[in-house]
């Protein structure tokens, strides 16, 4: 008896011990200016758990935000877990092109696993080919901004996933600045006093 509870424990350890996902997080967003500091303005984030249940803060303008529920293809979410856990952070690593230009908002994800595995990357929202291996982080942003039926939060949920955010927020500016890194800010604007008009 002693034996079989042993054998079951070290089974569940065993589990456990998989890079089972906790969560995967995703920001579209831009640097600016204030000040003479960068900082981060993000356009939407989202919190997914393992079963695709995801939630949502969306910006509308510069003064409301929508925050709202929504439901992702559990079978993507498998894919990414199984995909992802196979590989290291490196290989997901953005590699800039030379002379290659884009214009658009940053994409990163942060994937976090039960065991306290992080991996994180940056994304662009382009269309991959299929054999990419960022194809499957396209179709997860796809299904994200997919009109679905979407369920407003709660006020303890929107405080929960508030907090999440201002926190990946600070995360990512920290990792961007090791990874890209960010150029000096310009200088503040001059004030209209300052200013000097010549003929």
């Amino acid at each position: 008896m002693k034996k079989l509870l042993l054998l079951s424990f070290f089974s569940i350890l065993s589990c456990k011990s998989k890079d089972e996902v906790a969560i995967i997080e995703m920001m579209s967003y831009e640097y600016e200016t204030q000040n003479a500091k960068w900082f981060v303005h993000s356009y939407l984030y989202t919190s997914i758990d393992e079963n695709g249940f995801s939630k949502n803060i969306e910006e509308i303008d510069s003064l409301k935000s929508k925050i709202y529920s929504s439901q992702i293809n559990k079978q993507l979410i498998t894919q990414i877990i199984d995909k992802t856990s196979a590989e290291k952070e490196s290989y997901y690593r953005f590699k800039r092109t030379p002379g290659g230009c884009y214009f658009g908002p940053i994409f990163r994800f942060r994937i976090t696993y039960e065991n306290g595995k992080q991996m994180s990357f940056i994304f662009r929202n382009r269309n991959y080919k299929n054999d990419s291996k960022y194809i499957l982080f396209k179709s997860l942003y796809d299904q994200i901004i997919k009109p679905t039926k979407k369920v407003d939060l709660d006020n303890q949920e929107f405080k929960q996933l508030n907090s999440k955010f201002e926190k990946y927020k600070a995360f990512v500016y920290h990792k961007d600045t090791l990874e890209l890194p960010l150029p000096p800010p310009p200088p503040p604007a001059p004030k209209i006093d300052e200013v000097k008009f010549t003929q």
